[in-house]
C-alpha cells in the first residue's frame, strides 16, 4: 500500500517572489539557477510536480529532485 505523502506548503515573503521572479526572468543568470527559481515559484502557488514539470517543459524526476532540495534547505 502507498503511504500518503502531503507536501509542505512553501510560503514566499514579497521580497523572496520578487527576487526569484527577477533571477527567473534574467538574461545573465545560468539556466540552471532560472529554472531553479521558475520551480520555486511555480511550488510556491501550489502546483503539482507533474503539472510543474509539464510547464517547465521538463522531466518530473528533476522536478521532484529541485523540490527535495529546496524543501530540505527551507524547512
Amino acid at each position: 500500500m502507498a503511504a500518503y505523502y502531503k507536501k509542505p506548503v512553501l510560503v514566499l515573503s514579497e521580497e523572496e517572489q520578487t527576487m526569484l521572479r527577477q533571477i527567473s526572468q534574467s538574461r545573465t543568470a545560468q539556466v540552471c539557477h532560472a529554472e531553479r527559481a521558475r520551480m520555486i515559484l511555480l511550488d510556491a502557488e501550489g502546483l503539482s510536480v507533474p503539472k510543474m514539470a509539464a510547464q517547465l517543459h521538463t522531466n518530473v524526476p528533476k522536478v521532484d529532485r529541485c523540490r527535495e532540495i529546496w524543501t530540505y534547505l527551507l524547512f
